[in-house]
């Protein structure tokens, strides 16, 4: 087999690629080979999140600083910028790749990343965590909540809210299938409730 190098950040979703993040680059390592290439950020920004795409064509870089969510094409190097007014906390690719959801100030946006253009968006309360598409829409989590929103192509639509509550000592997900909240790390006495 081969080795893979120390300080990967975030693995495929099949796999394939093992990915180091640096703050001014991305290094995606052939998980097969140990071939690895390199991709230049546009934007210097450390504490970035990753997120690559379900189908593995694409990587999402999202900057704690700068206001921007760089996607990467793998196969070409070459990226696309989408800008926001502050920080972006999040990513997402829908599961057709299609689709970018990005968190800024609270902003949900929904992008035609390819185009830049942003086909839906809308504020929620409290600062978003995770993103994640399900089959009616989109699911986010801010340090108390979980939203459920349904999206029809153009218009993002509340549809169900939950509030976490305990003491939550570790981070969460959302799974990528939009069935659960789970947590990932200890979590003492925390549960979820429906909103009232």
């Amino acid at each position: 087999h081969t080795a893979v190098p120390n300080g990967v950040d975030a693995f495929s979703p099949t796999g394939a690629w093992a990915l180091s993040l640096k703050e001014d680059s991305l290094t995606l390592i052939r998980t097969a080979t140990g071939a690895a290439t390199t991709l230049r950020r546009t934007i210097h920004s450390p504490g970035a999140k990753v997120s690559f795409s379900p189908d593995d064509q694409y990587v999402s870089c999202a900057g704690s600083e700068g206001g921007v969510a760089e996607v990467f094409t793998i196969a070409t190097g070459r990226s696309a910028l989408l800008w926001h007014e502050a920080s972006v906390d999040a990513s997402t690719f829908s599961p057709d790749s299609s689709l970018l959801a990005t968190q800024a100030a609270g902003k949900l946006r929904i992008w035609k990343w390819r185009t830049k253009e942003v086909v839906a968006q809308c504020q929620i309360r409290g600062r978003i965590r995770e993103i994640a598409f399900n089959q009616t829409g989109v699911l986010v989590a801010t340090p108390s909540w979980v939203h459920w929103l349904s999206f029809d192509g153009s218009v993002l639509t509340p549809s169900g809210s939950r509030q976490l509550h305990g003491a939550w000592t570790g981070a969460y997900w959302l799974d990528p299938a939009g069935a659960a909240l789970r947590t990932i790390l200890r979590v003492t006495r925390g549960y979820v409730r429906p909103e009232s």
